[in-house]
C-alpha cells in the first residue's frame, strides 16, 4: 500500500493515530485527508501527513446566509446546489493555513488547546 485517502476528518484522525504507533514504518506513505483538525495538524508536524482537502467555512456561512435572506425575501429561487472551493493544503504550507485556519478559536492549532 503506497497510498491512504481519509474521506472525512475522523478517519484521518484515527488513521494517522495508528500509523503514528510506528513512524519510521510508515514513511514514505502518502496520507491525504479531508479538513484540518488539531490531531491533523500534529501529524503534519510530526511528517506523518501528505495533505488534506480543506473547505471554506466563512463561505459556507455567507452563502448559506446570503441563500436564507434571498429565499425569505422572495427575491430568488434558491439553486439545488452550491459549489464552492476547497483548498488543499501541504505539508509546505500547512503552518500558514493553519495559522488562518485556527486564528478565530482558543486552540491556536495547539493539540487540546495546550
Amino acid at each position: 500500500m503506497d497510498a491512504i485517502y481519509c474521506a472525512e476528518g475522523y478517519a484521518g484522525l484515527q488513521v494517522g493515530t495508528l500509523l503514528e504507533e510506528d513512524l519510521e514504518k510508515h514513511q514514505g506513505l502518502v496520507l491525504v485527508g479531508f479538513e484540518l483538525s488539531d490531531a491533523l495538524l500534529r501529524f503534519f508536524r510530526e511528517g506523518l501527513w501528505t495533505g488534506t482537502l480543506v473547505q471554506d467555512g466563512y463561505g459556507i456561512g455567507y452563502e448559506a446566509v446570503k441563500q436564507l435572506a434571498q429565499y425569505v425575501q422572495g427575491k430568488k429561487k434558491t439553486p439545488e446546489k452550491v459549489s464552492l472551493p476547497l483548498t488543499y493544503v501541504t505539508k509546505e504550507t500547512v503552518e500558514e493555513y493553519a495559522y488562518d485556519y485556527f486564528r478565530w478559536s482558543d486552540r491556536e492549532g495547539k493539540e487540546d488547546g495546550k
